[in-house]
């Protein structure tokens, strides 16, 4: 069955029954009238009507209640003296979210019943090796609430463990020490209780910093965390008295806290709190364990991004492998190319399998490109404006060097287009994406003058650093003082 929050939400088919209710309303006051008692009657008569989606509540909820509000939903919408409009249902669900799903409310009600999520912004951390932290967009004074941290309760955070990874020969590995999923990282608890409490806002973008350590952050934190007020938000306090068996059997939103600046702040300045001194020790340890292991494959663990970042050096040394016939792998990374189907993909040289093109010698390189090959220069896309399934797993086979670039982009000199870095590519199957008959037939796809900039370098499925079995993992702490007693189960 559908899953409970569509309990308490319209769903597409309200929005799509509202729409069609809605069109009907309008087409029938164009027939029998347009006075505002004939309005008003048909109206009445499709928020009285039974059937159709199965939240009706939700569908009267978004249907428009008087002539003011139909005229709004439909007017964008309605071509001036066309007599018989045909209305798309989804222009019309469009119009009904954005006017009807979502109420104006004047800044005089936001100020009083509404929080600002809008304070921070995710920047670069000045903190060293923490990643992105965040920055004030506006001035803070003491004692204000920077963000509101409503949270998702876990109540038994073994449901976090990793205990068995499958490598790609599916042999099954259980590790002695469980490994955490990412998420805890992000969680607020407390080492006596199995309770985490998982913010939903940009709250968990927020570093730690504390004056145990001042030579890491500065002069300590300058926010700290708390319990939401009863007047932002009213619930916490029965959340707060909830056993842990009673919140297990809870599927809504829980308990809220507050972040609180602890001095006046300024815009720009990262925001910081204290995540306690179990959270430091442990970075400690983990920091000490992480540079003196000695990891065979340290200089493997190349990141994604650095290869990127040199990509024209990288390709040559870990990817390229001048030969047609051969591909050359790396044991965390792979490369993957811009590729859409073309009409080549049709051409009957792909109808018949050819199990042997790798090591039937009889049949040149050259006859190889010829017969599976076609020019990739077309295939031009920068990774920032990628699209959804675009990039394909690819091998790279050799560097081509440079060709003139046949766009319109310059290098200054009005008589010299830029030049292009090339390489010779094959494409490899990718199931999720489609299945052209070159990969259904285990045959090769190559394309040559494939231009460099539609080649992106990726970490393979679970090969980052973040899944390695030593990576780190704990919640953030939440201070004694704050945690109920009933809570603490451990």
């Amino acid at each position: 069955g559908e899953p409970s929050w569509t309990e308490h939400m319209p769903v597409p088919s309200d929005y799509e029954e509202a729409a069609k209710r809605s069109i009907a309303m309008w087409q029938e006051q164009q027939q029998d009238g347009s006075s505002e008692s004939t309005r008003k009657a048909l109206m009445k008569k499709h928020h009285n009507k039974k059937g159709g989606a199965q939240n009706n509540a939700f569908v009267k909820a978004l249907l428009p209640s008087t002539p003011k509000e139909l005229d709004t939903v439909m007017s964008d919408l309605v071509v001036p003296n066309k007599k018989n409009q045909r209305f798309n249902v989804d222009k019309v669900v469009g119009q009904l979210a954005r006017t009807m799903a979502t109420k104006p409310r004047s800044p005089e009600w936001i100020r009083e019943n509404g929080q600002c999520l809008e304070n921070l912004v995710a920047w670069k951390s000045s903190i060293p090796h923490a990643g992105r932290g965040a920055l004030l967009q506006f001035p803070i004074t003491k004692g204000e609430v920077i963000v509101p941290v409503p949270t998702i309760q876990i109540v038994n955070r073994t449901v976090l463990e990793i205990g068995r990874t499958t490598d790609e020969n599916g042999v099954t590995t259980t590790t002695t020490k469980r490994a955490q999923q990412l998420l805890l990282n992000y969680c607020f608890g407390h080492g006596q209780s199995s309770l985490l409490l998982c913010p939903n806002t940009n709250a968990n973008l927020i570093n730690h910093c504390s004056s145990r350590n001042p030579q890491h952050c500065g002069n300590g934190p300058n926010a700290k965390i708390q319990w939401a007020s009863p007047s932002r938000d009213p619930w916490s306090a029965d959340w707060l008295k909830m056993s842990l068996s009673d919140m297990e059997d809870r599927d809504d939103r829980g308990v809220s806290l507050e972040v609180v600046a602890l001095r006046d702040l300024a815009v720009g300045e990262e925001v910081t709190i204290d995540y306690g001194v179990e959270w430091e020790n442990a970075w400690k340890s983990h920091v000490a364990q992480w540079y003196n292991k000695q990891r065979p494959d340290r200089d493997a663990r190349l990141s994604a991004t650095l290869v990127n970042q040199h990509k024209k050096k990288y390709l040559s040394e870990l990817f390229v492998s001048n030969d047609l016939r051969k591909d050359k792998y790396h044991p965390h990374l792979f490369c993957g190319c811009v590729f859409w189907w073309t009409k080549g993909d049709g051409r009957p040289d792909f109808d018949h399998p050819n199990k042997d093109w790798r090591t039937n010698h009889n049949v040149t390189d050259e006859e190889l490109l010829q017969r599976y090959g076609d020019n990739g220069r077309f295939f031009k896309m920068r990774y920032d404006v990628h699209s959804d399934r675009v990039h394909w797993p690819c091998s790279i086979i050799r560097q081509e060097g440079e060709r003139n670039d046949n766009s319109n982009a310059l290098d200054g000199n009005k008589n010299r287009r830029k030049k292009k870095e090339t390489y010779t590519v094959r494409i490899l199957p990718y199931p999720e994406a489609g299945s052209p008959k070159w990969a259904n037939n285990g045959l090769p796809r190559f394309f040559t003058n494939y231009p460099l900039e539609s080649i992106h370098i990726f970490h393979k499925p679970h090969k980052s650093d973040q899944h390695l079995p030593e990576a780190f993992r704990h919640h953030i702490g939440l201070p004694d003082d704050m945690m109920p007693s009933h809570w603490k189960n451990l």
